[in-house]
């Protein structure tokens, strides 16, 4: 099960080829402790030396329900490192795409520990995102990375995800009720300038949680196809 994992990830996710040849032994010791939890499918687990004694805070990682027994969201949590996580703000990372998973932002962006694509070589974060903040990693739509779906039909738009997110976002406040007031920010790049803001409307439409909402930011974000694709490209390639 384990090497089929991994299989899924470079045939799926492309960009996890770099990492994975590069870095095997450790990526391997990655994909076998998340398998873990994969298999277990509970809602909260913290996991243990996820990163082979490079990181020994707190993380969590499991399954959150969306309201469509077909589908489990998979997340990893990283908590802040400060003195007083519950106190930090809550960042929610939905990264882009469309279908990209969330955790290639955590192993070669802005995660604790981090692979440089070059090297393939894992190395501490100084500069990452939950040294001062706490942050949630959200996979989604249901189908991408170590999420569920069970659907013999697998069907993917907008409406789809954003309201299965607001929904497994919920079931995270559930888990870990003591972050439920801090103050909560939705980011993303790419394909997440379509992403989020559905998401922002499906949570003040569906959600039955009050959270702190302060704010969403959008890196790179990529808002039609035309606009930014086939009016962009000549100025671009110029």
């Amino acid at each position: 099960s384990n090497i089929q994992l991994v299989f899924n990830y470079q045939s799926v996710n492309y960009c996890y080829t770099t990492i994975i040849n590069k870095n095997m032994v450790l990526y391997k010791h990655i994909i076998i402790l998340l398998s873990l939890v994969v298999f277990s499918t509970q809602t909260k687990k913290k996991v243990d030396d996820l990163f082979n004694g490079l990181y020994d805070k707190d993380i969590y990682s499991g399954y959150l329900e969306t309201g469509n027994p077909n589908h489990q969201l998979f997340y990893i949590f990283t908590p802040s490192q400060s003195d007083t996580p519950t106190t930090a703000p809550l960042i929610l990372w939905l990264h882009g795409g469309p279908g990209c998973s969330a955790i290639e932002s955590l192993l070669i962006e802005m995660g604790p520990v981090v692979t440089d694509k070059f090297s393939g070589k894992f190395h501490v974060n100084e500069f990452s995102w939950n040294k001062e903040y706490n942050v949630l990693y959200l996979e989604s739509p249901a189908g991408v990375g170590y999420t569920i779906n069970t659907d013999e039909k697998k069907t993917y738009n907008e409406q789809i995800s954003s309201t299965e997110s607001v929904y497994a976002l919920g079931k995270f406040f559930e888990e870990f009720p003591e972050y439920k007031d801090v103050d909560f920010y939705i980011s993303g790049f790419s394909y997440s300038g379509i992403n989020i803001p559905f998401f922002v409307k499906a949570f003040y439409e569906q959600s039955e949680y009050t959270v702190n909402l302060k704010g969403l930011f959008i890196g790179n974000g990529y808002t039609s196809y035309e606009g930014d694709m086939e009016k962009a490209m000549v100025h671009m390639g110029y």
